[in-house]
């Protein structure tokens, strides 16, 4: 079956990026996003070149950090804005209004691709509230789509990165306001690795309060997929080493999108990725690897 996506690149020409920063894990979706593009016979526009469309990548739409500075940056013109395969996170309804007047303001056709289907029903409401001229489209995360597509891509990186560390587990859990909901936690049994791999350097494990915020995705790759199983509330620690087939326990944040993506893209083609709903969930799960996991005052 045709991802809309993926149709939607191969049928329209070359793009315009816009610039963003991030975490390792919003590198890993831009290289997967740009082998995508390379894939479909698509050249990324330079500054000053002439593009069909203006790409607006990353992984969700959250109406903090830096999504209504870039609107704001982008000015009038005839291309089409294609917001590339990812969450709506919206906070609040004022985010909502800004954004449409920044669309309306620079006379745009808006595409919006969503990687799950309740972000894709948060856009579709969108739509119906203000009257705008806004596709939405289902798709799946870039990286998901990778997967897919590009298997001699994935051969190359997995002939780049080390085997898994034995006896070896990472706690990766979230260090930021998307934390997980979950009681802190320690995991025993193996060596632990714990940290936020987001905020990391080339070198596991560190401190991540004074670490570097990015990387890039070949370095993600290789601190994700170091250790023997991971435990993580990260995406795309997930699918890092969902890619490679290797053990891991996902578990949800307070927000939709985990479990959103793990309903939508993998469930279904699971590999050796576990997801557990709980904390007993977890505990049982990471029993077969003779992992005891226990809750901590911290």
């Amino acid at each position: 079956m045709t991802d809309p996506f993926l149709e939607y690149i191969a049928t329209h020409g070359n793009a315009s990026m816009i610039p963003l920063g991030g975490n390792g894990g919003d590198q890993l979706i831009r290289f997967a996003e740009r082998r995508l593009l390379h894939n479909a016979g698509r050249t990324i526009a330079v500054p000053g070149e002439r593009s069909d469309y203006i790409a607006y990548g990353g992984g969700g739409l959250f109406g903090i950090y830096d999504d209504l500075w870039v609107m704001q940056e982008i000015k009038p013109g005839p291309e089409s804005l294609v917001f590339f395969p990812r969450a709506c996170l919206w906070r609040d309804h004022q985010f909502l209004r800004s954004f449409i007047g920044e669309v309306r303001r620079m006379s745009r056709r808006i595409v919006v691709f969503a990687r799950d289907p309740i972000s894709f029903t948060q856009w579709t409401k969108a739509t119906c509230w203000v009257g705008c001229d806004i596709e939405v489209h289902l798709s799946h995360d870039p990286v998901v789509l990778f997967d897919q597509r590009m298997e001699d891509d994935k051969v190359a990186i997995k002939a780049m990165l080390h085997q898994p560390c034995a006896d070896t587990v990472g706690v990766f859990m979230r260090d930021d306001c998307e934390s997980s909901y979950w009681p802190p936690f320690t995991v025993s049994g193996m060596n632990n690795i714990v940290y936020d791999p987001a905020f990391m350097s080339a070198c596991p494990p560190m401190d991540s309060k004074n670490a570097i915020s990015c990387c890039s995705h070949l370095t993600y790759l290789t601190i994700c997929c170091f250790p023997q199983v991971v435990i993580t509330d990260r995406l795309h620690v997930m699918l890092a080493r969902w890619l490679f087939g290797l053990d891991t326990v996902l578990i949800p944040t307070a927000q939709h999108k985990v479990k959103a993506v793990w309903d939508h893209s993998i469930r279904h083609n699971a590999r050796n990725t576990q997801f557990a709903e709980t904390l007993d969930d977890a505990i049982d799960i990471l029993d077969d690897y003779e992992l005891v996991v226990e809750v901590t005052d911290g």
